[in-house]
C-alpha cells in the first residue's frame, strides 16, 4: 500500500559533432543525470526543467544505452495538484529521490496565501519500469533552497541548501531532520562515498559537497565528531558522480557570472568543465578531464563516465552529449 506523507516539520536523433562527440536529444534543460543499472535496466535518468522559461513542459527522461533511444518517463501522482519542476535526482533501491520546485501559480499552491506556499519539497518516488509513482513529499523549514539530494535509503537521505548566507548541507533519516555542514556559501553538489581515513588503514564513509561561491569541495565525516575539511579547488563546482574505479567526476563553471546571461540568450555560449577527484590522494586531488569553451556544451551540469564514454548534461539546452573518453 502506497502512503502519502506531508512533513508539517517538515525522438532520438544523434547527430555527429566535432572529435568523436554525438549529441543525443532530450527534453528541455537537462539539470542532473544518474546511472541506472537496477534490474537489468542500462539507461541515464535526467531531470529536465525549463530553466529559460519558454513554456516547455519538464519532466524526468531516459536514455537507454541498449536501445540509444530516449523517452520521457511517466510520472503518477495521488492528485492533480502536483506539478514536478524537477532539479537535483537521485536514485537508490528502486527509490527516485527528486529536489521540486513548485511555482506560485501551479495548482498546489491556489488559493494559498503568500506566507503558506509551497516553493520547495523533495519528492520521493517508486520506480516501476518506465513509470515513476510518487510515495511522499518531504516539506520542512530546513528543506528551504534544496538543489542536490542523495539518498541512502528509502527512509534516509540528505540535501544542500543553495543559499548565499545560511546555505548547508541537511540529513532527513526516520522522520528527524539536522543539520550536518553549514561551510560555505551556495551549497550545490552532493556524495557520500566511503574513503581510507588520513593515517589509518580503516574506511569510513564522508559526505563530499561543492559549492558555487569559493571553489569549495569540502569533506564531511559522517562518524566521530563529523569534522569538514577543504579537500579541493573547483570553480563553480556543481554535480557530482562517481566512477567504477571510486573516484568522483565535479562540473565545474568557469563563468558563474555569465551563466544567467546564456540562459537570456545574450550571449551564445559560456565554457564546461569535467574534473576527476581522487580523494585518496592529500593533494592535488581533481584533475581537469574535460573542458571545452561552450561551442559544444555550455554550462554543464552533470558528467557521467560509462563503458568508455563521458556523457554531459547542459543546463540550459535540450540535449545531453556524448563522447569517448579514456
Amino acid at each position: 500500500m502506497i502512503s502519502f506523507r506531508f512533513m508539517s516539520f517538515f525522438l532520438l536523433t544523434i547527430p555527429i559533432l566535432a572529435m568523436g562527440q554525438d549529441s543525443i536529444q532530450v527534453g528541455i534543460g537537462p539539470e542532473d543525470m544518474v546511472l541506472d543499472t537496477l534490474m537489468g535496466k542500462e539507461r541515464l535518468i535526467i531531470s529536465c526543467n525549463d530553466w529559460r522559461r519558454e513554456g516547455s513542459q519538464p519532466g524526468i527522461w531516459e536514455y537507454d544505452f541498449k536501445t540509444e533511444k530516449v523517452k520521457q518517463l511517466t510520472v503518477v501522482f495521488p492528485t492533480n495538484e502536483f506539478t514536478l519542476r524537477p532539479h537535483g535526482v537521485h536514485l537508490t533501491r528502486g527509490h527516485l529521490f527528486v529536489v521540486n520546485h513548485p511555482k506560485a501559480e501551479d495548482p498546489i499552491n491556489k488559493g494559498k496565501k503568500k506566507k503558506d506556499i509551497i516553493k520547495q519539497e523533495i519528492l520521493r518516488f517508486r520506480v516501476m519500469g518506465d513509470s515513476l509513482v510518487l510515495e511522499t513529499a518531504y516539506r520542512h523549514k530546513h528543506i528551504k533552497a534544496p538543489n542536490d539530494v542523495f539518498a541512502i535509503s528509502s527512509s534516509e537521505f540528505y540535501w544542500t541548501n543553495f543559499k548565499i548566507f545560511g546555505g548547508n548541507v541537511c540529513k532527513f533519516k526516520d522522520g528527524v531532520i539536522e543539520k550536518v555542514h553549514k561551510k560555505g556559501r551556495m551549497h550545490n553538489g552532493l556524495q557520500l562515498i566511503n574513503v581510507k581515513v588520513e593515517g589509518t588503514d580503516s574506511v569510513k564513509p564522508y559526505m563530499i559537497s561543492s559549492t558555487i561561491l569559493g571553489s569549495h569541495v569540502y569533506r564531511t565525516e559522517l562518524f566521530g565528531k563529523g569534522k569538514t575539511k577543504n579537500v579541493g579547488k573547483v570553480k563553480g563546482g556543481d554535480n557530482f558522480s562517481i566512477t567504477k574505479d571510486g573516484t568522483l567526476l565535479l562540473t565545474g563553471h568557469a563563468q558563474v557570472g555569465n551563466m544567467s546571461n546564456y540562459r537570456d540568450r545574450k550571449i551564445d555560449k559560456i565554457p564546461s568543465n569535467v574534473f576527476e577527484l581522487d580523494l585518496t590522494k592529500n593533494d592535488d586531488v581533481q584533475t581537469n578531464i574535460y573542458t571545452n569553451d561552450g561551442s559544444v556544451i555550455s554550462a554543464c551540469t552533470t558528467a557521467i563516465r560509462y563503458k568508455g564514454f563521458l556523457y554531459m548534461s547542459p543546463l540550459y539546452d535540450s540535449y545531453i552529449i556524448k563522447t569517448k573518453i579514456k
